[in-house]
This record gives structure tokens, sequence and C-alpha cells, in this order.
């Protein structure tokens, strides 16, 4: 009998030891903005896809895509649809994409952009902290 409530202890501590290793991580939902070397980008996130916008002057870069996210927190995906005025180079349909970031209720700290066609310059004006836009 005490060998049988030993080894039902020990399964609960191990079952427990695992659940609280595994890490959730959620969906960072809403519309998040940051400007950046007179680009503003605005990343609005739902559960179903995501909508990439950035305007630098007169020039404007619409994206839509499907995106997924890893447990420790990078978020990626395939762009479904690319719309550029006044912008020649950037992102096309089918490009892929990925990104690590952290979130509270506030802000979205977005880093280690990666993509088809990123540049350094194109990820150092992404990156960095995100306001949460406010509803009207």
């Amino acid at each position: 009998m005490f060998v049988h409530a030993a080894s039902i202890l020990c399964c609960l501590a191990l079952v427990t030891v695992s659940l609280g290793e595994e890490k959730v991580t959620k969906k960072p939902l809403g519309t998040w903005v940051r400007e950046s070397n007179g680009h503003k980008f605005v990343f609005d996130i739902k559960a179903e896809g995501l909508t990439i916008n950035v305007t630098a002057g007169e020039g404007s870069l619409t994206a839509e895509a499907s995106y997924g996210l890893t447990s420790d927190g990078t978020l990626f995906g395939i762009l479904t649809k690319v719309e550029k005025k006044g912008m020649e180079n950037g992102p096309q349909k089918g490009d892929l994409f990925s990104f690590d970031f952290s979130a509270n209720k506030k802000e979205l700290t977005l880093s280690n952009l990666k993509g088809t066609r990123t540049s350094d310059e194109a990820a150092k004006a992404t990156e960095g902290v995100y306001a949460l836009e406010k509803k009207k």
C-alpha cells in the first residue's frame, strides 16, 4: 500500500514539474503602433490573421498574412496579399517572415525580425516597442 501511494505521489510530482515547464504564449491581439525613422508601422493582429501597414511620406504598404506562434514567443507567417503605393522595394505575396515578441496590456516589443526580403535597415526600423492603439 505504501509503495503504491509513493508511486502515485512521484507521478503527480513529475506531471506537475512537466506542466510547470510548459510555456504557453498567447496571441498578442490588438492594434500595435510605432513610429521610427519617418515611418509609421501598424500591426493589426487578430485571431484569424495579421495586417501590417507601413507609411512613409507619400508611400504606403499594406500586407495581409496568415500566422502562427511558437510556445517561446516567436510569431511566424506568410504574406497572403501585398499592396504598395509609392514603394517599389519590400515584401511580396508569398514571402515568409518571423519575429520574436513579448507583450503586456500596453506594449508589444518586437525583435529578431527575419524574412524573405528583410534587410538590416528594415529590421532596425521595424524592431522596437509598439504601443497598443486605444479603441475609438
